[in-house]
């Protein structure tokens, strides 16, 4: 169904809206706000579904959640992102409703609705559980970010819409970098996600580790690689701000000092290289050199205590054994295995709690809800058979073969997104991306990437859509014979 008859169909149901709004204003003005709102999301949807997307993954990835929870209802209540989600969820819905889906679409479509069910279930299994509604809600709404796959794909299947969704993405990489710069240049305070927090443990000279942007700053790098490596991006412009979205996101995730997620970040370029053909693999090794000095020198020069941080930091991964880190964590999933014993099967619910505490570190015991190995925490949360079914449907998407059919930028990005996930599932051992509502938004537009149908042809040149808009070459003139080429010819 075209996009003006989208718009003819919703004509009756938006005059409707707009007379109770004319009553509710009267009566409950701030009802008619929210309304309003509800309206002019549902309007940009259907009018300019990227910049929907787009703001709902800047909403989710980039702005600090406590800023929604302030200006919304926080825990159960909605806030900003809920309403972007869901006005994106019924144009999603009602626009695949329309189409003819191949089987990968439809198998990944089914998946995500499951899982949005599952979460939904749990919910309830948790509050009528004695969970407190809050955080029940919290999580819920965690999990529903997984439904961007239905936001996102209907835009992904659209040929003439994929270059500036590129660009978007684009955009929010640069963003994204550009955020964690600023946390770590003024100092942020470490406050529910985002700042800097305070230390960096087995260093000698860390003042602190950024942590606004951190699942998110491995998938900005990954992506711009894959747009590089694709070898189409020709205009300069966009070849110089793919390489700027990399070095500032990487120097991001130097600076959160997280070990996992610069593990996680080489695995994902690793992943696009193997998965490339000869001549990519040739651009990967004179591309990683350039990346590293144009990352790193910067620091050398403004922050050399900061290089020296990092250097501890990585030798500090032969002291695992004292790491007070790796002891926490597994005496978090001790726990964690013993509320799983006890309802393997229906789990505890959105919003159950473990109690305990680090007597090593001074830490008396305490409500828990948060857990750092991901897969656990699904098990805990949903039940065994549910986490099979979230962990099988992310792995289904990595082990996905052959490229998106089309042009050489739009494959490698889903290439980009798979390697992505993959990065994002090693992580969850030790930094639960399933159970983060700063990342799941994003995960479930990675994961719309990867439904997509594949090809064992390679990709072509680039659509109509993409050479106009100067992001690959378009196909070339045959050149005439000449002398030098046919000898015989005068």
């Amino acid at each position: 169904m075209s996009a003006v008859a989208e718009r003819q169909l919703l004509a009756l149901p938006a005059a409707l809206a707009a007379a109770l709004l004319g009553v509710l204003i009267g009566l409950q003005p701030l009802a008619a706000i929210a309304l309003a709102g509800l309206a002019g999301l549902m309007l940009l949807t259907l009018v300019a579904p990227i910049a929907h997307l787009t703001l709902l993954i800047i909403l989710t990835a980039i702005v600090p959640h406590q800023l929604q929870n302030a200006v919304g209802g926080g825990g159960a209540g909605l806030v900003a992102s809920d309403a972007v989600l869901l006005t994106g969820l019924a144009r999603g819905a009602f626009v695949l409703a329309q189409r003819r889906l191949r089987t990968s679409e439809v198998v990944g479509i089914a998946l995500t609705l499951l899982v949005l069910a599952a979460a939904a279930l749990q919910f309830v299994h948790g509050v009528r559980g004695g969970a407190p509604l809050n955080v029940a809600g919290d999580e819920l709404r965690t999990l529903l970010g997984f439904g961007v796959v239905l936001v996102a794909l209907p835009i992904l299947q659209d040929e003439e819409l994929r270059p500036r969704l590129l660009k978007a993405l684009l955009g929010i990489g640069l963003l994204l970098g550009l955020w964690g710069i600023a946390q770590w240049s003024l100092n942020l305070p470490y406050f529910a996600g985002a700042g800097v927090r305070e230390g960096v443990a087995l260093t000698s000279s860390g003042r602190g580790q950024l942590q606004g942007g951190l699942y998110a700053f491995p998938v900005a790098i990954t992506l711009a690689f894959a747009a590089l490596m694709s070898g189409a991006v020709r205009a300069t412009l966009g070849r110089v701000a793919l390489g700027f979205c990399i070095a500032l996101n990487a120097i991001c995730v130097l600076l959160t000092f997280e070990r996992t997620f610069w593990v996680v970040t080489i695995v994902a370029c690793a992943f696009v290289v193997l998965r490339a053909g000869r001549g990519q693999r040739a651009r990967a090794i004179a591309l990683t050199p350039v990346v590293v000095v144009v990352s790193m020198i910067p620091l050398a020069f403004l922050a050399p205590d900061t290089l020296t941080t990092a250097r501890e930091r990585l030798l500090s991964l032969n002291q695992y054994s004292s790491d007070s880190s790796v002891a926490y964590r597994l005496r978090e999933s001790q726990q964690m295995i013993e509320e799983i014993r006890m309802a393997p099967l229906v789990g505890s619910g959105l919003g159950a709690s473990i109690w305990w505490g680090r007597p090593a570190s001074d830490v008396p015991p305490s409500v828990n809800y948060f857990a750092h190995n991901g897969y656990l925490w699904s098990a805990w949360k949903l039940g065994i058979p549910l986490a099979i079914l979230l962990w099988g449907s992310i792995f289904l998407a990595i082990l996905r073969r052959g490229r998106v059919p089309g042009d050489r930028v739009f494959a490698g990005v889903a290439l980009g997104a798979q390697a992505s996930v993959l990065a994002l599932a090693i992580a969850a051992v030790t930094f639960p991306s399933v159970a983060s509502k700063t990342i799941t938004a994003t995960i479930g537009l990675l994961l719309a990437f990867c439904v997509l149908p594949r090809s064992r042809a390679p990709a072509t040149g680039g659509s109509s859509a993409e050479i106009r808009s100067g992001l690959v070459q378009g196909p070339q003139p045959p050149r005439r014979p000449t002398a030098a080429a046919h000898p015989g010819l005068h």
